[in-house]
């Protein structure tokens, strides 16, 4: 005669123990993640940001131009990438013109152009467009700048500001 045994496995009490630990450690590793996550599209916008503005400076540069139109005209007030035109766009008050097309085509910037300039420009880790203000080269009551709206998707800073405003992420160029 074999003796089976009694089949054994886990009560009630010990699998709402074990649920309780892996609930609480979840509950301890889910914060520390998401703030990796966000300071992680942080880096990566002020990176862009950067990238932008050493393609516009090496532009500026080459061309004795600043980037406002084909040849320094003052025909543009904005330039932007690809993404969602952010909310409450305070810089598209005039035409804009793709930064792609304006960095990486000779037609802006007349025999001194010695592009391409930026290989690529992408939406910013929100999926919103990049926003230069370069109506701010030719008029004096406004600052040109590259700024992402952030996550909230809305630009909160204002054209004659030298801080970013709001979760707003910018950079003034000199």
């Amino acid at each position: 005669m074999m003796n089976l045994g009694k089949a054994r496995g886990f009560s009630i009490v010990e699998l709402v123990i074990i649920i309780a630990i892996i609930v609480g450690l979840a509950g301890v590793v889910v914060p520390i993640v998401s703030q990796e996550i966000k300071d992680s599209r942080r880096a990566q916008a002020i990176a862009d940001i950067n990238r932008v503005a050493t393609a516009l400076n090496q532009y500026i540069k080459d061309t004795l131009f600043f980037p406002t139109g084909k040849d320094g005209t003052t025909s543009f007030h904005y330039l932007y990438t690809d993404g969602n035109m952010p909310n409450n766009n305070v810089f598209s008050s005039g035409e804009g013109c793709h930064l792609g097309e304006f960095l990486n085509s000779d037609e802006y910037g007349g025999m001194r152009w010695n592009g391409p300039y930026l290989q690529s420009v992408k939406q910013d880790p929100w999926e919103n467009a990049y926003i230069v203000n370069v109506q701010g080269f030719f008029n004096t009551g406004e600052r040109a700048m590259i700024i992402s709206a952030g996550p909230d998707g809305a630009i909160n800073t204002s054209s004659r500001s030298t801080s970013p405003e709001g979760d707003d992420i910018m950079l003034l160029i000199d």
